[in-house]
């Protein structure tokens, strides 16, 4: 884990921890793939899917799942399994998204769960999907880097002040 910023409204080692746990977790039992952390992100990682959620409440933070195209593919067969003949390996392109954007949205609620505990209130805005991040995101709290079956994955913890 990589601590790159201190948040006064955030434990950030309790936060990295959580948000492992809810990777680990929810890729072996939404996507049936093994993850095991990296202590350092692969150099070569190719990172084509850039997936995006916000939290408002109880505190501010973006949370990033960056996947190779392998691991995207990877993710997608077992889910819809082969059967179909499509690229994706069974889903057309907006159901490989779904699926995935599905996943964040789930790992994201086990992550708030384990760092906030079962009787919070929470407020998610909708998951999303980047080309790259965003420049003014890119300043993390928390880097987590993962292979899943091989392939690099990595989920980011980004502290948001928002301003209204």
């Amino acid at each position: 884990m990589t601590l790159l910023a201190q948040d006064p409204g955030l434990d950030t080692g309790r936060a990295g921890e959580s948000l492992k746990n809810a990777v680990i977790k929810t890729f072996g039992e939404m996507a049936f793939i093994d993850i095991a952390e990296l202590m350092q992100e692969e150099p070569a990682a190719d990172y084509s899917h850039i997936l995006s959620i916000d939290i408002i409440k109880p505190v501010s933070v973006s949370i990033y799942l960056c996947l190779t195209d392998n691991l995207k593919r990877k993710i997608i067969d077992n889910i819809y399994s082969a059967e179909i003949d499509t690229p994706a390996g069974g889903a057309d392109t907006s159901q490989a998204d779904d699926c995935l954007l599905e996943i964040l949205n789930v790992l994201s609620g086990s992550f708030l769960t384990g760092y906030f505990g079962k009787n919070v209130d929470y407020k998610l805005e909708f998951p999303q999907m980047f080309v790259n991040i965003p420049e003014e995101e890119k300043h993390y709290t928390i880097a987590l880097n993962f292979t899943g079956e091989g392939e690099p994955l990595k989920a980011v913890l980004n502290s948001v002040r928002y301003h209204y």
